[in-house]
């Protein structure tokens, strides 16, 4: 049975929306308490809007259970608000971009707050979050047979390198690509001592440098929602990018295309790009990660 609606409540109701997807098994804990603190103009709000879930949320058990770790993670984390809060006023991810360079200096602003929200608001700021949330995301990747020791790839919009180090340990050779040059460092630092992993500061404009045929991986995670952004199709423009430089048979995987938008209306609109470029689609799906509410495309460049 799932949670029935909430009583009206004094603060508002869009906090509670996310506290109730995760009581249903929508979204994980911290995905969904970052939400309500991105959504929150007050401390006192967030915390209200926890007891009320909690207060409401009382069957079945394991509903009761989701909206407690929520709270839970709350008590747990008190560096959760500013970490959030900082990082939205350094970077509005929301607001209008002109062009690649406009998140370039965004993503900037946001790793001198702090790389691990700056790129993941759900790890709330919190290293061992962001660290299981890129480990579950490589665990999907071997269960969709993407890795393997004599294959190369490419982690587009890389951010702190969290993914990279992840990734490192199950390919060949991978390569983290990103716009912002603050980011970078971070990467450059984490990852320091992988002899397989490189690093390479794009334009954000399309994968220019990059030989054709030279991955069999292109993954994209969350990097296609900035791309949707902007101006001069730059996610069409990636898309026949990432058929150029994939080997036949190499997989694109994005995490995520587009926010605000439909499910529906995203999947086609995805598919149809893709297709354009002259891939195929091999998978569409959604919750498949454990602290982190990524939709998944994976698209097959043919080998015909």
């Amino acid at each position: 049975m799932s949670p029935r609606p909430p009583r009206p409540i004094d603060h508002a109701e869009s906090l509670l929306a996310p506290l109730y997807a995760c009581a249903r098994g929508e979204v994980a804990p911290n995905v969904a308490l970052a939400q309500v603190v991105m959504r929150a103009e007050t401390r006192t709000a967030v915390e209200a809007a926890l007891a009320a879930a909690q207060q409401e949320i009382r069957s079945p058990a394991s509903a009761a259970a989701r909206a407690g770790a929520a709270a839970a993670l709350w008590r747990a984390t008190p560096g959760a608000w500013d970490a959030v809060k900082q990082v939205l006023s350094a970077a509005d991810h929301d607001a209008p971009a002109r062009g690649a360079a406009d998140w370039a200096a965004r993503f900037d602003a946001a790793a001198a707050v702090s790389p691990e929200a700056g790129v993941a608001l759900y790890s709330l700021g919190r290293a061992d979050l962001a660290d299981a949330a890129a480990r579950s995301i490589v665990g999907r990747m071997q269960a969709w047979g993407l890795t393997g020791r004599d294959r190369c790839a490419i982690d587009l919009g890389c951010g702190s390198g969290r993914l990279l180090l992840a990734l490192a340990p199950y390919m060949g050779r991978v390569v983290g690509a990103d716009v912002s040059a603050g980011m970078l460092k971070a990467a450059r630092r984490r990852c320091s001592g992988l002899a397989n992993v490189s690093l390479a500061r794009t334009s954000g404009e399309d994968l220019a440098g990059f030989a054709d045929g030279a991955f069999d991986l292109v993954a994209a995670v969350d990097v296609f929602p900035y791309l949707v952004r902007c101006p001069g199709d730059l996610a069409l423009r990636h898309m026949f990018d990432a058929y150029r430089v994939l080997a036949p048979g190499g997989s694109l995987l994005i995490l995520n295309y587009a926010y605000g938008m439909d499910a529906a209306s995203e999947s086609a609109e995805v598919t149809a790009c893709a297709e354009r470029a002259g891939l195929r689609l091999a998978r569409r799906g959604r919750n498949d990660f454990d602290l982190w509410d990524g939709r998944t495309f994976h698209f097959l460049r043919p080998t015909r």
